[in-house]
This record gives C-alpha cells, structure tokens and sequence, in this order.
C-alpha cells in the first residue's frame, strides 16, 4: 500500500483561517513579532493596515490564538521572496521547521491576500537525496534549448545512478518547456518510459478523491455533515454516528491508518473493493475521538470509497472516471489491476532488501485493484490536465469547493482566492515516488517508478531551482 502527502516545496499545507496581507516581506516579519509578543491587541492593530481583507467580526481573535497554538515561539531562519510572494521559514522551540507563505497585491500598498502555512511532514529526506546525487543546474532565466540540455544530461545522470525513472514534465505560464522520459516501466524486459506511460500516483489520488466527493456533495448525492452511519450499514467502524464525511476528508475521523502487516498476511487477490480493506481498520482503536485532532489517514480515503459505491451504486472507478478523468480529458489515467494486462503501464521497483539489496517489483505490497487513496496510475501530461481542469471549473461549479482542493481550507461565506488556487500534490511509497507543483508560473510534474523520494525530490528541486533564476 502506498501512502503520500499534499506537498509543497517539501512541506504539507493548509491555509490558515485568516484573510492575510502585508507590504512586503517586512510586514510579514512583523505579524510573526506580534505572534510572538501574544499581544492581540497589537496583533489586531497591525492587521487593519498589513491585511486587504478582514475577518467580519471577532473572528480573527480566534484567528490569532488558533496561530499561537499551533506555533508557539518561533524564529524566522530565511525570507525567500520572489514577486508578489514572500516565503518565510520558521524554527519552533521544538526544533521543526514551518513556512509560512504570503501573496501581496501586485501594485498599490501591497497589502498581504494570503497566507498558506506548511509544516515538515515527515516524509522522505528529500535534501538528503539531492546532495548525494546533486542539484538540477537550472535556472529560470533559461531558454527552451538550454532548460532541455541541461535537464537531459542532469536526468540522465540520475537514471544511471539507479536514482531515477520516470517522466518529467515543465510548463510556464501553460507553454510546454520540457517533457523526458528516462529509464525502464518494465526492467526485467527492459521497456523503456515513454511520455505517455502511466506511473502509479499514490496519494494524489486522495486529490481526485476530493473532487469526487465535493461534486457529489454538488449534486446532493452526499452531505458533509452526514455520519459513516447515515451512509454505511453494518461498517463496523467505532462511532461510526459521530465520525462525518467532512472528517474523513479533512483526516479528523480518529481511524487510525490500517493494519498494513495484517494486509501483508493476507493474500492481494482478495483484496479488490474498498470493503476488502474493512477488515484491517475496523478492528484498530480510534487514534482520537472523531473530529477533535488530525492525522493522516488512509484508512479514511479507503471508507470514502465505500460511501461512493454505497451512495451511487458504482463502483468508485467508474465515479472517478465520469466525474474527474472523462471532463479533464485525461486518456492515460485509471486504476490498473494487477492480474490483467495493461499497455503503457508502468511496474514499480524498490530496493526491498536496503540501498545495497536487488531491485523487487511491488507487486506484492499493493493492492491488485488500486484503492480509493492511493492506487491510481496517470501520465505526466494527464496531471497537467487535470490540474487546468480544475482551475478552469471543469470538474466542479461551485468556486468554494475548487478553492477547498486546492487550498484545504472548508468552504465558507468568505468568496474564494484563485490567486492561492496553485497545484501541491504528491504520492510515494514502495515504488511509487510522484509530485506535482505549481508556483511562479512554472507547473512541474515528476512521476518516478521507484521508491521515494525520487520523484519528488527530483520535482521540489526542479521547483526550487527554477524559481530562483
């Protein structure tokens, strides 16, 4: 089973409650002064001239005591700024690392309209890979040509290092710039990538679970509010009357993730509906009661794929392909069985014995059917499709809930920001190493047949290195 994370610039995110701004990077430095003094009043000051939009109310009390928190005393380490953003990377007493993101006006006073927060997910050492295998030597400055030579001999360096395989995909401004293929989808029959070939995504199939989900809740075929209960008969699922749909996506329903090594144990093959997986969550105590923490759960996606099935009488295949492949035009993405033969897919590899050990096909470690949080497969240029699809309203019609994919933050009165509406997505696991990003104009997309973090660690680093040209 694979598992992922939503990424950005190796971070997980969610977007804070409040309508943010600042003029520039100082004022930024100067909210985190007034977080840190845990002076409200002064706090309050500060945003009636640093943010564009203010909370109505009081809210922004709440605002302010939910960010003390969540950070407690922190030190800015680095200011990053780069056009009508500014990135500032925060050290906790506790030793992590937090960013925090601002967007500003692009003219004017220059006031701050967003704040995207991200902390350290605990995923693989992405910095720790790139300085074995070196940095793309990239820069935005580049031109077509010269990003394409320089991309083909760094990749190509690291598929012969046995650090990379896999598709790589960069857009600006929506213009193609670069698309390789390096390595082999099938190494024992030495096949190699193409740019079409389909790579398991892991995790960003949580993203298009979303979308999903949220079309459902659209149409009324579902309500956020209701309980696995109100959905599911005979689940199994301790307080199944209090954990909601909204928890489930938000990761807040208490389940902890499921049994891996009893999955292990059982044979693959019977493992093929999201109600296969019951058995390996349902007996696991609750990590938290429902809806009053967060944690990162498959086990949570998983039973969102029962709720489709059990609330449109599809399967949850066919719900992803008519509501989110078919309208974003996505022809190389499905959920590939492993006992049927499938053309222009790719097998994932890990080293299953350490760094040093043979390279083992997954085979036996995922699903024969993918499931609903992670088994999906897509093409570099599919994620490129489904990413404008959902920015241009294709796949939902109602704004708040793009802005929820997007961003994390639940839908309100408050009218959504397209300007954060920005692509943070990734998926790994064993053989399964998938990320896709956008800021600054570049859309970047790396989909790797082995282990992470190769493909995202290949990914943040084509990200960070063309950002800064």
């Amino acid at each position: 089973m694979t598992t992922g994370r939503a990424m950005l610039m190796g971070f997980v995110l969610f977007v804070l409650t409040a309508a943010a701004g600042a003029q520039g990077a100082v004022f930024a430095e100067q909210m985190i002064d007034k977080l840190n003094a845990g002076d409200v009043e002064a706090y309050g000051a500060w945003r009636r001239g640093a943010l564009a939009k203010l909370e109505p109310g009081d809210a922004w009390r709440a605002s302010f005591e939910s960010l003390r928190e969540t950070l407690g005393a922190v030190e800015v380490v680095d200011v990053v700024e780069d056009g009508d953003e500014a990135t500032l990377v925060l050290a906790t007493a506790s030793g992590d690392e937090v960013a925090m993101i601002f967007t500003f006006e692009p003219s004017g006073e220059r006031r701050i309209v967003g704040i995207i927060m991200a902390r350290e997910d605990g995923g693989p050492d992405i910095g720790g890979f790139l300085d074995e295998v070196g940095r793309p030597p990239v820069n935005g400055s580049m031109s077509r040509a010269q990003l394409g030579s320089a991309l083909d001999e760094w990749l190509t360096g690291l598929t012969a290092a046995d650090a990379f395989a896999g598709v790589v995909r960069i857009e600006r401004h929506g213009e193609l710039m670069y698309e390789g293929a390096f390595g082999f989808a099938d190494r024992g029959f030495e096949v190699p990538h193409t740019a079409g070939t389909s790579i398991r995504i892991g995790s960003i199939t949580k993203t298009m679970m979303q979308v999903i989900v949220a079309k459902l809740f659209e149409e009324g075929v579902l309500d956020p509010d209701a309980t696995v209960a109100d959905v599911i008969s005979n689940s199994g699922v301790d307080r199944a009357d209090e954990m909601t749909l909204r928890h489930l996506l938000e990761h807040r329903s208490g389940l902890a993730d499921f049994d891996f090594g009893a999955f292990l144990e059982h044979p693959n093959r019977l493992v093929r509906r999201p109600r296969d997986y019951l058995p390996f969550i349902v007996d696991r105590p609750l990590a938290f009661d429902p809806g009053t923490d967060e944690r990162y759960s498959n086990a949570g996606y998983i039973l969102l794929g029962v709720i489709v099935e059990e609330a449109t009488g599809e399967r949850y295949e066919d719900v992803m392909q008519r509501l989110v492949f078919d309208p974003a035009g996505m022809t190389s993405s499905g959920f590939y069985p492993l006992d049927r033969v499938h053309p222009g897919v790719a097998t994932g590899y890990w080293r299953c014995e350490g760094r040093a050990g043979p390279w083992c096909t997954n085979n036996i470690y995922i699903e024969v059917e993918g499931s609903p949080s992670g088994g999906s497969y897509s093409s570099a240029a599919d994620l490129s499709r489904f990413s404008e699809a959902l920015r241009s309203g294709a796949l939902l019609d109602d704004a708040r809930w793009t802005h929820w994919v997007f961003t994390n933050e639940w839908p309100s009165e408050r009218q959504p920001n397209p300007t954060l509406w920005r692509a943070g997505w990734a998926g790994g696991g064993e053989g399964v190493s998938a990320v896709i990003v956008d800021r600054s104009g570049w859309l970047i997309i790396a989909l790797a047949n082995l282990e992470e973090p190769s493909g995202e660690a290949v990914g943040l680093a084509l990200l960070e290195a063309l950002r800064g040209g």
